[in-house]
This record gives structure tokens, C-alpha cells and sequence, in this order.
């Protein structure tokens, strides 16, 4: 997953430590890195010049032997016989289909890859209530989240506080709650961390369904289910990538449900929560004009294009890392969140309109 300018970097180590020796493993046929300049392929010619001996395993150690050929399949199906995605979960995996979210518990699944973070956010959300179920452990809640003693979250941005650094990607325990503050403790070093409730709500996440980007380096054992096989983004090596994690090709899952909607009804209920705390300013706010979910639904259903100019009148969208974000813009700033005093605009729209307000 490194990108070209991470390559040049590391070959310009290499060459001013030469009394060392460097390996390194990959696959070209796995994700690109984000936003790189070269795909894999390229990039594979420049690791031969960087490293001279190169050689190819043909063998992968990580299935069981009756797995290996069934990979091999696979992947020459994938790249060499051009089958699509639906192809080859048809083929291989037919058993194994879920038609929907409720299948992944009946399965008894808890472990998951995801391609959006909204629904990453919504099947963790319903498998933490699923494991945590009759958890009598301490807990706080907050955005509609219930955090427990003893769940182990990710964290998805790097966060320095003064005892240290919580690093991306890594894993941390909760140990308990101190007044507005969650106790971790990092996975690998054992080290303790005390961070307030809403970083852990705004920085981690349930670590039950990563994205595969996330999940790169997984090795998985049990039973994991991968989501989202419907979107038009997914390609060839996303959906190689993420089977290619399993130690057991019996253990691969498909939800083959769209969860667009499921998503979006989610994150509109997060979005009004947020407003109301935003105005709680205001005093005796008439919540029979108030916006909600429902509302939020229907204006995004009526025009999904932001009607704003900065950002062009792009597409706005729910997924949290989507630079047209979709956001819900007051009209009179004067006035709290009332239905009749509100808009929706992207992300990019919004603020550029607050800063020149």
C-alpha cells in the first residue's frame, strides 16, 4: 500500500544504507495504494530496480491446502477471464449468500469488510448491540452509540494527547470509564491511554467490519462477511483483496443487500442530534417545526445535487470522508433547525458559506 513517492523515500534509504539488507513482500494484484500516481503493475517494475533479486511465491501459505487451487480459480477468473463480481460470488461462494443484515447474526458472524464507511458504521453498530447484548459491564452512550467495558475499538486518525500517541489502525481495549473519559489500552505496547468520551465516539471505531484498505493486513480465521458488493466503485482487486484475507475459504460471507438507505437513515439520525446540541442555544425551540430524519430523506430524495456554487453543483453524499458531504444549512443563523429556515448543501458549500458570514 505504499504509493510511489512512499517507494522513492524507502529507495532512498536503501541506497544510503546499502550495508544492510532489505526484503520486502507484495502482490500487485491486491489495492492500490490512495490517491498514487502509478498503479501496481508500474510500480511492480519499479520495485525490481529498487530491489534487483526478485522472485514470485506461487504457494499461499495462509489457506489450508484444499483452499489453494480454489484462490488460483479465483484470481484467474478475476484478471484473465474477465468475470464479474457477481460471477464469482455465484460460482464460488453460493452457499454462503446472505439476503439480509439480520443473516450476518443468524450466522453468527462478527468479523466483516466493508467498502463504505456508512455502512461499516451501521453493521457495527448492530453487531456491537448483538455481542454486547447481555453485557451487565459499565457503558456510556453517546450519538447513539453504546460503548462497553471490555469492547475493542480501532483507531481510524492518529491522536496525540500527553501521554502519548493512539496510532491508525491500531487496536485498543476499553478498560473503563472515568467521569467523561475512557480508559484504553493499546493491543501491542500494553499502554494506557485516558481519552474524553467524544474522541472515542469522533476517532475509533467498533472493530467488528473494517474497510478493506484496513483489513489489508488481516489474517482471518473465523467467519467474516463482505459488504457492499453492489457498489459501482468496487473493483476487481478490492474484491480480491478482501477474500484473500480468509485462512478458510468456507469462512467467506456476501451480504447481497443495498444498504444505501439503511445508511443514510442512520446517519440523518446522527446529523439531527448534532443539530440539536448545536441549538441548544436557543430556549422553548418548537419541535413540531424542528427538522428530522424523515426530512432530511426527502429533500436529499427530491435533489441529490447541491445547489450551492463553490463546489459546482456536485453530487452530495452521506459517506463521512466525501468532501460534498451532505449538510443541512440555515438559512437566518438567527433561527434553530426548523424545517422552513433550512437547506441542504455539501460539506464544501456550507462552510464556505459560514466563513463569509
Amino acid at each position: 500500500l505504499f504509493t510511489l513517492k512512499q517507494l522513492m523515500k524507502i529507495d532512498n534509504f536503501m541506497k544510503k544504507n546499502s550495508d544492510k539488507i532489505f526484503i520486502a513482500t507484495g502482490d500487485d494484484k491486491q489495492l492500490e495504494a490512495v490517491g498514487d500516481l502509478i498503479d501496481n503493475e508500474k510500480k511492480t517494475e519499479y520495485l525490481k530496480l529498487m530491489y534487483g533479486n526478485f522472485c514470485r511465491f506461487k504457494i499461499n501459505k495462509r489457506l489450508q491446502q484444499k483452499d489453494r487451487k480454489i484462490i488460483d480459480n479465483i484470481r484467474r477468473d478475476l484478471f484473465y477471464n474477465n468475470c464479474s463480481i457477481n460471477d464469482i460470488m455465484q460460482k464460488y461462494f453460493s452457499k454462503n449468500i446472505l439476503n439480509k443484515c439480520e443473516d450476518i447474526i443468524d450466522n453468527n458472524i462478527v468479523r466483516g469488510v466493508s467498502f463504505k464507511q456508512t455502512s461499516r458504521f451501521t453493521i457495527n453498530k448492530m453487531l456491537n448491540s448483538y455481542v454486547n447484548k447481555d453485557n451487565k459491564s459499565k457503558s456510556t452512550k453517546i450519538n447513539g452509540l453504546t460503548y462497553f467495558k471490555g469492547d475493542k475499538v480501532i483507531c481510524n486518525k492518529t491522536y496525540k494527547i500527553k501521554s502519548g500517541k493512539l496510532y491508525t489502525q491500531n487496536i485498543y481495549t476499553i478498560k473503563g470509564f472515568i467521569d467523561n473519559k475512557a480508559k484504553l489500552v493499546d493491543e501491542l505496547s500494553n499502554k494506557i491511554f485516558l481519552i474524553d468520551i467524544d474522541i472515542l465516539n469522533k476517532n475509533f471505531s467498533y472493530k467488528y467490519i473494517r474497510t478493506a484498505h484496513g483489513s489489508q493486513s488481516d489474517s482471518i480465521s473465523e467467519k467474516y462477511v463482505i459488504i457492499d458488493i453492489d457498489n459501482n466503485h468496487i473493483d476487481k482487486k478490492w474484491l480480491y483483496s478482501v477474500i484473500t484475507r480468509t485462512r478458510d475459504i468456507d469462512n467467506v460471507y456476501f451480504l447481497n443487500f443495498d444498504l444505501s438507505h439503511t445508511n443514510n437513515v442512520l446517519q440523518s439520525q446522527l446529523m439531527v442530534m448534532n443539530y440539536k446540541k448545536q441549538d441548544s442555544r436557543f430556549d422553548n425551540i418548537d419541535m413540531s417545526k424542528y427538522i428530522d430524519h424523515d426530512w432530511i430523506i426527502q429533500e436529499y430524495t427530491k435533489n441529490k445535487i447541491c445547489s450551492g456554487k463553490v463546489c459546482g453543483h456536485q453530487f452530495m453524499s452521506f459517506e463521512k470522508s466525501n468532501v460534498n458531504k451532505i449538510s443541512v444549512d440555515r438559512i437566518d443563523n438567527n433561527l434553530p433547525h426548523y424545517k422552513d429556515n433550512c437547506q441542504l448543501l455539501c460539506k464544501v458549500c456550507n462552510s464556505a458559506k459560514s466563513k463569509r458570514q
